[in-house]
């Protein structure tokens, strides 16, 4: 079965609500031991947002419960022998640049970690995360956004990807193709205007796209 981000996060709200019921516990403790507005946990509680896993790793320390127990659906009429809908989660590295032309290769010195759902048999290794700076993408990718990031040497035109431009500079932009090369193009034009790569520059630079950004976290 595919598990969607309306899944997870219903899920995620249930289990939420049901351990402040059965804890006691209050939105405002939980709101300073992880770091966040009282606004936020509040989100969380409506189904609105789900907190990466760094944050999700404080929640369950704050409740003294596994990561299964918030992403994992339980069914209320038996007994936790009884849990159904299982979220399988892969961990991918962070990083804050990719450089060096072969991201597997960024990877492989990461310090920063995060989880992402096991779907569609997602498989560690094909997937890296990379924080987004400045305002070039905005508003479907701000500043401080993570985006997931798939391996995959080529994109659609139109689609967002990260592209390595001279074995030194990452960028993430739309990537919009022609018979005579490829065109970066920003979400925000007024930030960065479209930059035009021939044929012979994606060749001699070189020009590489890295893989394809299919979703993002951000913070509420």
């Amino acid at each position: 079965m595919t598990i969607n981000e309306s899944v997870i996060r219903k899920t995620f709200q249930k289990n939420l609500v049901r351990l402040f019921d059965e804890t006691g516990k209050l939105k405002k403790d939980l709101a300073d031991y992880v770091g966040v507005s009282a606004n936020t946990v509040t989100s969380w509680c409506a189904g609105q947002k789900v907190p990466r896993m760094d944050k999700l790793d404080m929640i369950c320390a704050f409740f003294h419960v596994e990561r299964s127990d918030l992403l994992q659906a339980h069914d209320s009429s038996s007994d936790s022998a009884n849990r159904i809908g299982a979220l399988d989660m892969i961990k991918i590295p962070v990083l804050g640049s990719v450089v060096a032309g072969d991201p597997r290769e960024a990877i492989q010195e990461a310090d920063e970690f995060m989880y992402i759902p096991s779907m569609d048999h997602r498989r560690s290794e094909d997937y890296f995360a990379l924080h987004v700076f400045g305002e070039s993408m905005e508003p479907n990718l701000m500043d401080g956004d993570i985006a997931i990031v798939r391996i995959q040497p080529d994109v659609d035109s139109g689609q967002v990807a990260v592209v390595l431009i001279d074995n030194q500079d990452s960028t993430v932009k739309r990537v919009f193709k022609s018979q005579d090369g490829i065109t970066l193009v920003a979400d925000n034009p007024a930030v960065f205007s479209p930059r035009f790569f021939s044929n012979e520059d994606c060749l001699s630079l070189p020009v590489l796209i890295l893989g394809r950004v299919i979703s993002i976290q951000r913070e509420m």
